[in-house]
């Protein structure tokens, strides 16, 4: 299976993914994005130092200047590449992925990310034809602390007049050492701040990752909980009662306060449609997008909205240059909920209208046969924007392939619970 995916390059090391192959990506890489320096960042796996020195080599043998900014989240690799006016921006992570693996993150001029049909097609071609150069003299390396900038752009958006207690999840990854924003504005408990001791994937998703942060966050009376993955792009809120909170919620409550009339929002098609009766309320546009960090960005930024949402918790800012950044979201809603006084299980009641589903993944020998069965189990209104909706009456229902594996994922929505469970065994007797 290639390492080259949809959005990043990602494998198991060193079987999959490996310090050659690393420098390898750094030797072809200014083919495929025209610069003369890079900054360069890395998160807190194990092998992650190992590939950072090998992607750093292939560079500098190419000529070019690196600037390695050391251990950071994504979110401050975009910002460092923006921010500075880098060409090209290069993240050593596997994100929330297990410990086993790791991965490249490639971003462009104003931390664009390069995708395989933009840019990483390219590089894998050139890696397997062996295409590159190395110049006569080598780049330089530079060691680069952003970590005074970071701060004062993100503390410009910070607006807490009440401090609150929060409790905070880095799973072992990247985010304890990025918190001292959070820190000015909120008393703050950390908590698995091993670094990368991931016995389990650092993802605030998986089943069960919470349950700690939720008794922790019950136990101090905190007003909220946050969990982020391995390198922060990714984030997770808990209320005051120890309560997850959805996706699709916290991203009403942000669009409330984050967006006014006439601006768009730009949310993954799997999210409510409360999110939809929310933005015609206020007289804003609500714009569903196919899902995926190209597809959320490139819709914002021809909407040119101020917010956007994923349901796998990512949530991306006209303010972070359209990059999703867990922190950002972190601070609006300490913001929010400092600003209110108001418990945030209250701020995000008025957007619990409906029942959801979480989303379900099923493994399908036949992708395309089974979308179709499935979307074949109801009469509706039929869409097709990232494979097939069915609208019903008082329900509706996603189907769609996953990019890299073997699965059909399914999310849903009604009315009441009665019709929530109806749809969903339908579907599960479907896909048996």
């Amino acid at each position: 299976m290639s390492v080259f995916h949809a959005y990043d390059i990602r494998g198991v090391y060193p079987t999959e993914l490996n310090e050659v192959f690393t420098q390898k990506v750094g030797l072809v890489l200014p083919d495929v994005i025209r610069t003369k320096k890079v900054v360069v960042g890395r998160d807190v796996r194990k092998s992650s130092p190992a590939l950072h020195r090998a992607i750093v080599k292939g560079l500098l043998k190419r000529g070019i200047d690196v600037y390695t900014i050391g251990v950071c989240s994504s979110p401050k690799l975009y910002f460092a590449t923006y921010f500075y006016d880098f060409r090209a921006g290069v993240m050593i992570t596997a994100s929330h992925n297990p410990a086993k693996y790791n991965g490249i993150k490639i971003v462009k001029k104003k931390a664009v990310p390069l995708t395989k049909e933009k840019g990483l097609k390219e590089l894998e071609k050139r890696i397997e034809l062996y295409q590159w150069k190395e110049a006569k003299k080598p780049g330089r390396l530079h060691e680069m602390n952003v970590d005074e900038d970071y701060n004062l752009f993100l503390e410009k958006y910070v607006h807490a007049p009440h401090q609150l207690r929060v409790v905070v999840d880095v799973m072992h990854g990247t985010m304890g050492r990025e918190l001292h924003t959070l820190k000015k504005v909120a008393q703050v408990t950390v908590l698995h701040t091993k670094e990368g001791e991931f016995t389990q994937a650092p993802n605030p998703l998986r089943k069960g990752a919470l349950q700690e942060l939720q008794r922790e966050v019950v136990r101090q009376k905190a007003h909220l909980g946050i969990a982020f993955d391995n390198d922060g792009d990714r984030v997770v809120f808990v209320d005051e009662k120890g309560k997850i909170v959805l996706a699709d919620y916290l991203f009403g409550l942000l669009a409330t306060f984050c967006a006014k009339k006439r601006d768009s929002l730009v949310f993954d098609l799997r999210m409510s449609k409360v999110l939809e009766e929310v933005a015609k309320k206020k007289e804003m546009k609500p714009v569903r997008s196919r899902v995926g960090h190209t597809y959320i960005t490139k819709t914002m930024k021809w909407r040119r909205a101020p917010v956007g949402a994923e349901l796998s918790g990512h949530y991306y800012f006209k303010e972070t240059k359209y990059t999703d950044s867990g922190l950002f979201a972190a601070l609006m809603i300490v913001n929010l909920v400092s600003q209110t006084k108001q418990p945030l299980s209250a701020l995000v009641q008025p957007f619990q209208k409906y029942v959801l589903s979480n989303e379900m993944n099923f493994e399908v020998p036949d992708k395309k046969a089974a979308i179709e069965k499935v979307a074949s189990l109801f009469p509706g209104k039929r869409t097709s924007l990232d494979g097939i909706t069915i609208t019903g009456e008082n329900f509706w229902y996603n189907v769609r392939a996953s990019n890299t594996e073997p699965l059909v994922r399914v999310r849903a929505e009604a009315n009441d619970a009665a019709t929530l469970q109806m749809v969903v065994t339908k579907v599960k007797q479907a896909l048996r």
